[in-house]
């Protein structure tokens, strides 16, 4: 059997779709993937398993000491995991990303365009049962008064919400800056099109 994530439930700009697959394929697969040249249902052909440092906060990276990879270990989840203390950090698979937000291993980004726009990267968010913004492409949400990002729509979520604070240890927003710098504006719009279908 083969996985297919659910389909992004926005709208996407087809026009953008060829550059974005072509920014994709020179700057995000040589640590995300390749997929192939469908632009309705794009497939994995291959998956690096590239592991290492995108200047990411790296405390989880830390926490996950030798004793704690043992334990796994000695889980049940050894039936489906074997679990090692890497002092590195994986590149995840892209497949259905759109539905994974907030971003990076401590969820410190709400949205993949913030992820690509370093420097607009929300100081304080809210998390929990959320809306999807279809733009942007993660938690909808805008600042307030007090610069805190929150969705001001009425919606109630169906969990309860969380501030995620990157001034604090574990949950800095910082990372993969470099990786994102070599994106002209067009492509990082082009981009964001183009991980809607992953």
């Amino acid at each position: 059997a083969h996985y297919r994530p659910q389909a992004f439930p926005g709208p996407i700009r087809t026009a953008s779709l060829p550059l974005g697959q072509a920014a994709y394929a020179r700057e995000c697969a040589r640590c995300h993937g390749d997929y192939d040249d469908n632009l309705e249902k794009p497939r994995l052909l291959r998956f690096p398993n590239w592991a290492g440092d995108v200047g990411t906060d790296m405390s989880r990276v830390r926490a996950f000491d030798p004793e704690l990879a043992a334990r796994v270990n000695a889980s049940a989840y050894r039936e489906t995991i074997s679990a090692a203390a890497t002092g590195k950090l994986a590149a995840p698979l892209l497949s259905g990303v759109w539905a994974s937000a907030p971003y990076f291993v401590n969820g410190s980004v709400p949205t993949l365009r913030h992820l690509l726009e370093p420097a607009t990267r929300p100081e304080r968010f809210m998390t929990g049962g959320h809306r999807l913004d279809f733009a942007r492409v993660g938690l909808a949400l805008e600042p307030d008064a007090s610069g805190l990002w929150r969705d001001g729509s009425g919606y109630r979520g169906f969990a309860g919400a969380v501030t995620i604070d990157t001034r604090k240890p574990g949950f800095s927003n910082r990372g993969h800056e470099q990786e994102v710098s070599g994106l002209t504006p067009d492509e990082r719009d082009a981009l964001l099109e183009y991980l809607k279908l992953l």
